[in-house]
């Protein structure tokens, strides 16, 4: 397939907030179905996260005490969900995140299916899950365009079986039994590696040295962009100066797979997309891919958690409208 550089957006909790009796409107004040209002906002791409067997209510109550809205993320749901952003004629990425609920630097949980598996039957999980809810895909003749095997995978996954740091080969079968699944059903499908903190340069280097020394096997380099998580300080320099690093020493195309701003601050949420637009598209070589929002359909008063790193505000009558951190896509040329 011929390369393109997208301007995604992650819509995972957009379903579950339509079930809610939610709707959006465009600048006109009209309703508008969610996937063609940001394809008019100028996104060219969809990413949806993918659960191995979810909570049918759609929340997770965290260990730490906050519950959080997970979005309808089983597969026939995401499939429904998928059928939309194909009749938009936009592009598709899957998110795998081979957990029930939410995986992050903080979570990586087993699937409960899961829990009794030797490594070596874990391992044939991740291949055969895959596979399988691919194949799901398939038949409904979906071809996503990138499928991420893991979401911010930074300790691992599966913990504590495929541990970055203690157990780095079983990570790696891991990651390359997903890989191999992907590549059955869709040879073209470009696979991406995805971690978080992309500010911190030894860190994702560290992970993709032990991945790569152990045998690992990707696409792309993914990660995640959140000033407001890193001391809530936008580093443009920064951002650009370490994907432009790992893009010349693992000699890969890099995607910006997750960026946010604070929901109310839309001017700060604009620059950072707009900067991290240019530092992807900057990337030597062409090798910058693409840059996606999550999630801007949603917004604080709707998550149970409070989460604020949306892009949508609440304007009366169960209506939704976009705030101005998606104009950086409409200004993209």
């Amino acid at each position: 397939m011929t390369k393109t550089f997208e301007y995604g957006v992650d819509l995972g909790w957009a379903s579950q907030i339509e079930s809610r009796g939610y709707s959006w409107i465009n600048e006109d004040g009209n309703t508008e179905d969610i996937v063609k209002l940001v394809k008019d906002m100028g996104a060219t791409s969809v990413r949806l996260r993918l659960f191995v067997n979810p909570p049918k209510e759609g929340y997770w109550d965290k260990p730490t005490g906050d519950r959080c809205m997970l979005g309808f993320c089983d597969t026939q749901s995401v499939i429904s969900f998928a059928k939309r952003v194909k009749n938009e004629g936009l592009s598709l990425m899957l998110d795998f995140h081979y957990s029930d609920l939410f995986a992050d630097p903080q979570f990586q949980i087993v699937p409960k299916d899961w829990e009794n598996d030797t490594v070596a039957q874990m391992t044939q999980h991740v291949h055969d899950y895959t596979k399988e809810t691919l194949e799901a895909f398939k038949n409904q003749g979906i071809e996503p365009r990138y499928v991420q095997n893991g979401n911010e995978i930074n300790p691992g996954l599966l913990l504590p079986y495929g541990d970055l740091n203690k157990e780095p080969q079983n990570m790696t079968n891991f990651l390359n039994a997903s890989y191999d699944a992907i590549k059955e059903v869709f040879p073209n499908t470009e696979v991406i590696t995805h971690i978080a903190m992309v500010t911190d340069l030894e860190g994702c280097s560290n992970f993709f040295r032990t991945y790569f020394g152990h045998g690992g096997k990707t696409d792309m380099l993914g990660f995640s962009y959140y000033p407001y998580w890193y001391g809530g300080v936008h580093q443009p320099a920064l951002l650009s100066d370490n994907i432009n690093k790992m893009s010349a020493e693992f000699d890969k195309d890099v995607m910006i797979t997750e960026v946010g701003g604070e929901q109310d601050d839309e001017e700060s949420s604009y620059t950072i997309v707009k900067d991290t637009i240019e530092a992807t598209k900057n990337i030597p070589n062409k090798r910058g891919r693409g840059v996606y929002y999550w999630e801007p359909e949603a917004c604080k008063e709707l998550l149970s958690d409070g989460y604020m790193l949306c892009a949508s505000v609440p304007v009366g009558d169960n209506k939704l409208k976009f705030n101005k951190a998606l104009k950086a896509y409409i200004e993209k040329d």
